[in-house]
């Protein structure tokens, strides 16, 4: 606090759905929330703005158009990218100094404005870096911009820290898994709920829908082991993240694939707030990712409900894994070896979430204290 005020943080995120970096937002929200008067910038409403709105404390919510870096085949994307980041830079000069707002606050690595407007402002600016480029070469240019306009770096994972070729001042802060954000269901109920069959192997695919989670690249090269176990029902959960033409067109080819190559046992389900209850019911989680995941929390909710995850052996899902000391590479025959171990295996109710010390909420909000003391 200053003079006995609380100071002013201002937070931009690129989406207002409630995937990885939302989530991400909102623990850190929750750990400095009463301590920070806090202004969240989002481009659109949707679900996270709901749970905003749900906190024990006031946070201010504004809707603006914002200049979200990403790969789009549409030309005018960028050049629509364009025009919002120099609106964004005067909007938001004016908007922070008028406001009087002490720290401000990108969430993502593909909004690169906030950064820019602080320096301008010579505001404190902390980046959250949730994301990393498969390129080496836009790596190395992230780099530079983010040390030149960052007073502190935080990444959610040393898999984007090392990607990014970030300085060792760089902080590693893991999203927390909060035992009490979660419901254990006993598998029975659970499904009974999502009208599944109890005798069913149920495997889920919960990620957003894009090119780099794989998912049609799973179906495309699956699809027939699957065909060969009747009892099995695959569960697709998610939907697209920010929409671009490129994100759109992947999501029509994985339905259309799901149409007319696929048997009746896989279900494309879309985003979904019960994940608890879907994890409850699940047997055999698969991440069937097409480039390195720079951290992963939907595999770690998975590991913290002790189920069986199939998933590539590098960058954040490696990670995730060596802290849970659990899980296996996603391969055709580590996949059949797992239905088939389903077969006979008894389905038991997790009595509690396994969270690993580094992923704990408490670890997770001395962190952030930490850095914000500085």
């Amino acid at each position: 606090m200053k003079n006995g005020k609380k100071k002013k943080i201002i937070i931009f995120n690129p989406a207002a759905n409630l995937y990885g970096t939302e989530r991400g937002l909102m623990n850190f929200i929750k750990a400095i929330g009463d301590r920070f008067e806090v202004t969240v910038i989002l481009p659109e409403t949707g679900p996270l703005v709901e749970q905003l709105r749900r906190l024990p404390f006031s946070c201010r919510i504004k809707i603006f158009p914002l200049a979200i870096l990403v790969n789009s085949y549409s030309p005018l994307y960028y050049l629509f990218f364009l025009m919002y980041s120099l609106l964004n830079v005067g909007y938001f000069t004016l908007y922070i100094a008028v406001k009087k707002i002490d720290i401000v606050c990108t969430n993502s690595l593909l909004i690169p404005t906030p950064a820019l407007i602080a320096w301008i402002l010579k505001r404190t600016h902390i980046w959250y870096i949730w994301e990393m480029s498969p390129r080496v070469a836009l790596n190395r240019l992230c780099s530079r911009y983010i040390q030149t306009f960052s007073s502190a770096i935080i990444c959610a994972s040393h898999t984007i820290k090392t990607y990014l070729a970030l300085p060792d001042s760089t902080k590693v802060v893991y999203n927390p898994i909060d035992p009490a954000q979660y419901r254990i269901y006993a598998p029975a109920r659970a499904r009974r709920d999502l009208a599944l069959p109890q005798a069913a192997i149920v495997l889920t695919i919960i990620a957003r829908i894009h090119p780099s989670k794989g998912q049609l690249e799973f179906l495309r090269s699956y699809h027939t082991i699957l065909k060969k176990y009747p009892e099995v029902i695959l569960l697709i959960v998610g939907d697209i993240g920010v929409k671009t033409l490129r994100n759109s067109m992947y999501k029509k080819n994985l339905l259309h694939f799901i149409r007319t190559h696929c048997p009746n046992n896989i279900r494309y389900v879309g985003a979904r707030n019960d994940i608890d209850k879907l994890l409850s019911a699940s047997d055999i989680c698969i991440f069937p990712f097409c480039r390195i995941e720079p951290f992963g929390i939907a595999l770690a909710e998975a590991l913290s409900f002790q189920k069986r995850c199939l998933f590539p052996g590098s960058g954040g899902f490696k990670e995730i894994g060596t802290l849970f000391s659990q899980g296996e590479e996603l391969r055709q025959d580590t996949l059949e070896e797992a239905i088939l171990q389903c077969r006979t295996s008894k389905k038991e109710t997790v009595k509690e979430l396994f969270v690993p010390f580094a992923l704990s909420v408490d670890y997770y909000t001395q962190a952030i204290e930490n850095i914000l003391a500085r």
